[in-house]
């Protein structure tokens, strides 16, 4: 038992990466249980789409006389009667909404998927502000007691040194800006940290910093485009079944009438709606027109997307490039300037020199971080684009 709790204390211990707390977030988000549940309604309404309308039972009298209600043998067309209505639809109607009811389910299917990236994307980018936040206050944390310990250092050099005075309202100045950079970190670290919980529907402690990598597929993988095309081909599907209203449906109707006195019979009729006034044919071109609207629009965003995934492949490259030179060059030389004068600034020498350097590095530690998550989102938008977050 005391093994169990050690394991048990142990894992909770551990930050989870944010792939698996994506992985989860997929199973428990309330909004995508509400689209699950929306696609099994479509599904239901696939095997409702075979059957005909409820038939419509009528029962009543005839010829009821207010000189005498309650004798029914007075005439032949004193009755009671009971009569029986069914629509039947013309041809390739039923097939159409069954198609019809098929594509709908298809549609709300490809809106889950889509859905699902949404929610995933949310993740990532709080995940990316979060990661952001976490490694500059690493930076903070690291800086923080050397600057303390130099107003320190300054404090008593001032008793010796009087010119020492700017110095140390310099340092309290860089200390001072750190210490709000600080407070500003753990508020967005804060904020972050709550919006996954949100979208995750679970408490989060941590998450480890380790970025994850993505494969981004191509155009034809993005789910908004996958969205779009299937409206289209609902739409077609609804302007085809639209089209069929322009074909009467029939109304059989059958009656029974009793008589008193006189012999009981039996009615029969047809019934159809007469389509003479173009109101369908109106509706058939409104579909028509809605279904070319979606077509234009789908090539739009192909055009749109095309350009924006060329965009974000250039902008990482050179942010690539552009980490590369601040971290392997310029933070480099500042580091190796800075030991070069760690001598002379040992001795009190070089202090202005130092304390600029000091600063400069905070600043290019900070740009760093900031550049590389600018490159995770890009990629994260990439793999979005190209569905390939999932």
């Amino acid at each position: 038992m005391k093994t169990f709790f050690l394991l048990l204390f142990a894992s909770l211990s551990f930050a989870q990466d944010i792939k698996s707390i994506v992985k989860e977030a997929l199973q428990q988000n309330l909004s995508l249980q509400a689209v699950k549940e929306r696609i099994e309604a479509a599904q239901l309404s696939i095997k409702r789409a075979d059957n005909l309308d409820d038939p419509i039972l009528t029962v009543g009298l005839n010829d009821l006389r207010l000189d005498d209600l309650f004798d029914r043998s007075l005439e032949p067309m004193q009755s009671h009667f009971v009569t029986l209505a069914q629509k039947i639809p013309a041809p390739n109607k039923r097939k159409l909404d069954k198609i019809l009811a098929m594509e709908r389910t298809k549609t709300i299917q490809k809106e889950f998927a889509l859905d699902k990236e949404k929610v995933a994307l949310q993740l990532y980018l709080n995940f990316t502000t979060y990661y952001e936040a976490k490694k500059k206050l690493a930076v903070i944390d690291r800086l923080l007691p050397l600057v303390r310990k130099n107003s320190h250092y300054l404090s008593s050099m001032m008793l010796f040194d009087s010119n020492k005075h700017l110095l140390l309202i310099k340092n309290d100045m860089l200390l001072d800006k750190i210490e709000r950079k600080k407070l500003l970190l753990r508020q967005k670290l804060f904020r972050a940290l709550r919006n996954i919980e949100a979208l995750s529907l679970k408490k989060i402690d941590s998450i480890d910093l380790e970025l994850p990598s993505f494969e981004p597929k191509s155009l034809r993988d993005n789910k908004v485009l996958h969205l779009l095309v299937q409206k289209t081909k609902l739409q077609q599907v609804k302007a085809k079944r639209v089209e069929l209203d322009q074909k009467s449906d029939f109304i059989f109707k059958a009656g029974y009438y009793q008589r008193a006195g006189f012999h009981d019979y039996v009615s029969f009729s047809i019934g159809l709606n007469l389509p003479i006034y173009g109101t369908q044919k109106i509706k058939y071109q409104e579909e028509k027109t809605k279904e070319l609207a979606l077509q234009f629009q789908t090539n739009d965003l192909e055009k749109q997307l095309k350009a924006r995934i060329e965009s974000l492949r250039y902008d990482i490259g050179k942010l690539q490039e552009e980490l590369f030179i601040l971290k392997q060059k310029t933070l480099r030389a500042l580091e190796h300037f800075f030991s070069i004068s760690l001598a002379q600034i040992r001795t009190g020498k070089e202090l202005y020199g130092y304390l600029d350097m000091l600063e400069d590095r905070y600043y290019l530690e900070l740009e760093a971080i900031e550049i590389e998550s600018l490159i995770f989102k890009k990629k994260v938008e990439l793999a979005y684009l190209t569905g390939a977050l999932l």
